[in-house]
C-alpha cells in the first residue's frame, strides 16, 4: 500500500467535502480508510525537513541581525553623547 503525505490527504478531504456523490456515511468511510495510508510530514517528508533546516538557519541569522542592531544602537548612543559635551 503506498503512502501519501498528510498534506495531500487533507487536500483530498477538502476537495471532497462538498462532493454530492458522497453521502455522510460514504464520506466518513472515505476519511477512515484514508487515514492509515497518510504519513506524518514532519517525520518523513524530506521537503519538510529541508524547510525546517532552512528556517533554523534563518532564525539564527535573524538573532544575529537583532544583536548587531542593538550593538549599533548602543554605539550610536555613545557617539551622540560624545558630541553633546
Amino acid at each position: 500500500m503506498s503512502k501519501i503525505s498528510a498534506y495531500s490527504l487533507l487536500a483530498t478531504i477538502k476537495a471532497n467535502i462538498d462532493n454530492e456523490r458522497l453521502d455522510d456515511e460514504a464520506f466518513r468511510a472515505f476519511v477512515k480508510n484514508s487515514l492509515p495510508v497518510a504519513y506524518d510530514c514532519e517525520e518523513q517528508d524530506p521537503k519538510f525537513i529541508k524547510m525546517e533546516d532552512k528556517l533554523g538557519v534563518l532564525s539564527k541569522q535573524l538573532e544575529q541581525a537583532k544583536s548587531a542592531l542593538e550593538q549599533a544602537k548602543s554605539a550610536l548612543h555613545v557617539v551622540r553623547m560624545g558630541y553633546g559635551r
